[in-house]
């Protein structure tokens, strides 16, 4: 029904918040239900049934990133307080 040519918006917009619903009950629901699953065979043989954390990755930035963003901000400010720019 979603995949219709000729559907209302309001329609589809009520049938997507009614999957919306399961849907993230199904996630929490099985997801957990594995874990919990997969952590008995790990106590039976003695293995922390833990994940390691992971480290965040972190955004390269070019060298020259921040003193172009500080050059637009200028310019916004600039352009906003209606002075002429003398530079």
């Amino acid at each position: 029904m979603l995949q219709e040519e000729d559907i209302a918006i309001d329609v589809t917009c009520n049938l997507l918040k009614g999957l919306n619903a399961p849907i993230k009950d199904c996630r929490s629901t099985i997801v957990n239900e594995i874990l919990e699953e997969a952590k008995q065979p790990c106590l039976a043989l003695n293995v922390d049934p833990s994940f390691k954390e992971v480290r965040k990755k972190k955004k390269i930035r070019l060298f020259d990133e921040k003193c172009e963003e500080m050059k637009a901000l200028k310019f916004l400010n600039i352009k906003n307080s209606n002075l002429p720019y003398c530079k």
